[in-house]
């Protein structure tokens, strides 16, 4: 062990300099233990260089997969909600003979409508979704093409079906992305009357501190999903979170409905 040198040797240059050639002595000694050491901390980072460059490499590549998917996708999306929109106006002005409302009455027509099967409207879409999924589960494209295809599934009816996308690519993490995959994943499983396994997912979600945005919408859930379990008790509790985290919000009005219709039941 090197003893310790107080403050009056430190000022003499020759107990330095013993210092110095007794650490280059041990240097010596043990050059090849240091060169080994050196060569693996070499090989570790270049190890994780490498398997860094190729990770974002491989990410890139299937974010330029997913963009190209995404642009097909909200481009049919967009025209589906435009027909359905203009139709409706189109409805309104039915008794009109004016010319403008012809032409929009064409216009209307022209515009490719949603069937309401998804095979037909999406299947191509949900396939190239499936695809980036399947290629690269963990990247944030597969996460993002999961949440589109599977609120599509969802809005098709088919909850097995968005459930087992999630279920893909979800992960437990403390940020924004994995909150809205459990807040969806919760959701299929609501809607397949498998409220228990929902309450436990949306849990994870509440706990996840990075997600705070999503918590009024997933209590509101739960809340819903308590009173279909005859637990009025936390039903009640998950309502008033809901109505007290955004007096503004459409969510929690609908809470403090829920939570007067509860509070009604319970008397």
């Amino acid at each position: 062990m090197t003893q310790k040198i107080d403050k009056k040797e430190l000022k003499s240059p020759d107990a330095i300099q013993k210092e110095l050639q007794k650490g280059f002595k041990w240097s010596t000694e043990h050059s090849q233990m240091l060169l080994g050491a050196g060569v693996l901390v070499v090989l570790v980072w270049g190890g994780l260089l490498v398997k860094a460059h190729f990770d974002e490499k491989a990410e890139t590549e299937i974010q330029a997969e997913f963009f190209k998917a995404e642009k097909s996708f909200m481009e049919k999306k967009d025209k589906f909600n435009q027909a359905m929109s203009q139709a409706a106006t189109a409805e309104k002005d039915s008794k009109s003979k004016d010319k403008a409302s012809k032409d929009a009455k064409k216009e209307v027509a022209e515009l490719p409508k949603a069937t309401g099967d998804l095979a037909k409207d999406f299947g191509s879409e949900i396939e190239q979704f499936a695809k980036i999924i399947e290629t690269k589960p963990k990247s944030k494209a597969a996460q993002m093409a999961a949440l589109h295809a599977a609120q599509t599934q969802l809005e098709y009816g088919q909850f097995p079906a968005a459930e087992a996308t999630l279920k893909k690519v979800v992960e437990t993490k403390n940020s924004i992305l994995s909150g809205l995959l459990m807040k969806q994943l919760g959701i299929s499983q609501a809607n397949q009357n498998n409220c228990q396994a929902a309450l436990q997912t949306w849990q994870k979600v509440l706990a996840n501190s990075e997600a705070k945005s999503l918590h009024a919408d997933v209590k509101l859930n739960m809340g819903l999903c308590y009173e279909a379990l005859k637990d009025f008790s936390n039903a009640e509790k998950m309502y008033t979170d809901a109505k007290t985290a955004d007096s503004n919000s459409a969510t929690s009005r609908s809470a403090e409905k829920y939570l007067k219709l509860i509070q009604t039941i319970k008397k």
